[in-house]
């Protein structure tokens, strides 16, 4: 592992992107490694390009790119990691959520298993409602149990590390609306787990709406595995699509 890329979508960011940088350089700087940081703006309507513009300007390992339309923040994850340069990369939310520090407890697990995938699996400690982590839940159990994608953490996964042969299949991708987590975990390369605890988000909110995340959810549903998932579908299945959706909403999105 020479180089890493850290991938970053973000909408409306200007207050976080800040204090993301202020813990990333210092995480990236004590691995020992190149790196580089690609922000990728969704279209935002505040002044967040402004702020991509001046870390950009502050540091050549930072390269912000801006999307010509929102397109949500999976389709941006894709897009990131189809530039990557680094001979591994790693999903990073804009808004805080994620404590950089685990960029090289995942990088750790990596070299010490050899395995092509480490995902930072979600453990107990943030205090979520209810309904949200059962719908995350059910979100999963679906992807698990109906899809056939066993390799995806059963309480799902924030951050996760890929190396080079995984971003390589990941490019191949051409439909850019699935849930990139899933993506991740349907290509079937060896994976680990690292536990960890997910922080609050400081500002803003998600961009995604109701109407976004059940396109996401059927692009996903129906493009992995072609239409084996659908055949598969039965009414239990069918009502944990439906808490699926609910999981979408909830923020189940980088």
């Amino acid at each position: 592992m020479k180089k890493l890329s850290v991938i970053s979508p973000a909408f409306n960011e200007e207050k976080n992107l800040p204090a993301v940088h202020s813990e990333l350089v210092p995480a990236l700087e004590g691995l020992g490694m190149d790196w580089e940081w690609i922000i990728i703006d969704d279209h935002s309507t505040d002044k967040t390009p402004d702020v991509i513009k001046r870390l950009c300007e502050s540091d050549s390992r930072i390269k912000g790119l801006r999307m010509a339309e929102n397109q949500g923040s999976h389709a941006l994850c894709l897009f990131g990691l189809s530039k990557a340069r680094g001979d591994c990369a790693v999903l990073l939310a804009s808004d805080g959520q994620d404590s950089p520090e685990n960029i090289g407890r995942l990088a750790g697990e990596m070299k010490k298993s050899g395995n092509k995938v480490a995902w930072l699996t979600r453990e107990e400690g943030r205090e979520d409602p209810f309904f949200k982590r059962f719908a995350a839940w059910g979100f999963y159990f679906l992807m698990r149990r109906v899809m056939g994608i066993s390799s995806i953490p059963p309480g799902g996964g924030d951050m996760v590390l890929v190396d080079g042969a995984v971003l390589e299949r990941l490019r191949e991708i051409k439909r850019k609306n699935i849930n990139v987590l899933v993506a991740i975990a349907e290509l079937g390369f060896s994976q680990s787990y690292v536990a960890g605890q997910r922080r609050a988000r400081v500002h803003g909110k998600t961009n995604f709406t109701f109407a976004k995340n059940i396109g996401l959810f059927f692009d996903t549903l129906t493009t992995l595995n072609s239409a084996a998932p659908l055949r598969r579908m039965t009414l239990p299945g069918f009502l944990t699509a439906l808490t699926g959706f609910a999981a979408f909403s909830y923020g189940i999105n980088f």
